[in-house]
């Protein structure tokens, strides 16, 4: 993800990130609605870790360069 940050900048990796958040959702429902454990669940567990590594990068990186000193950007991102 910090790659792609670099490369193509904040603003739109942002809608890369929407993106996975609604791939978890529609991935999410659909596991529930079969109510098997099949391919469907490790889709969802994937994209789940995917979206989460990608969403977290991206606000680490956010915060990083919103605050002078690196305590107070972690910080914050601990509170919240």
């Amino acid at each position: 993800m910090g790659k792609l940050i670099d490369f193509f900048g904040s603003k739109k990796t942002t809608l890369l990130n929407v993106f996975l958040v609604v791939l978890v959702f529609a991935s999410t429902i659909n596991a529930i609605h079969q109510n098997t454990f099949n391919w469907s669940s490790y889709l969802m567990c994937f994209l789940w870790g995917l979206q989460d590594g990608c969403v977290n990068t991206h606000t680490l990186q956010l915060l990083g360069f919103e605050f002078s000193n690196n305590s107070t950007s972690f910080g914050v991102f601990s509170f919240v």
